[in-house]
């Protein structure tokens, strides 16, 4: 149940970032996420955010863009490199404990 609470918060999070509705989907990169069970946690969020319209970038990919453009997820500015290099509009990162998780919705220029 709190699961389906914080994905509902994170859909309206999201939903009320994008703004006005534009013909091109946005894309959203959603990397792993720290903690245990992090992805099943990851992966609801992909759906969510899927159902809802989004392109989403997957760990993967942004792993593979980070390595090959010299950045790493970790700082503003591996972000804005990656997000750059994709066509990321917005990353959503996780903090996944054993009663809660923490998401963060963050733009492409934080």
């Amino acid at each position: 149940m709190r699961a389906r609470i914080c994905l509902a918060v994170l859909a309206a999070l999201v939903l009320g970032w994008a703004g006005t509705a534009s013909a091109e989907k946005k894309r959203v990169g959603v990397p792993r996420f720290d903690g245990p069970q992090e992805a099943t946690v990851r992966r609801a969020v992909m759906q969510v955010l899927k159902s809802d319209g989004y392109e989403v970038v997957g760990a993967k990919e942004l792993d593979g863009t980070a390595k090959s453009v010299g950045a790493e997820l970790d700082s503003n500015d591996g972000f804005k490199a990656v997000a750059k290099e994709l066509a990321i509009s917005a990353f959503v990162t996780g903090e996944v404990a054993k009663k809660k998780a923490k998401l963060t919705v963050r733009n492409r220029s934080e």
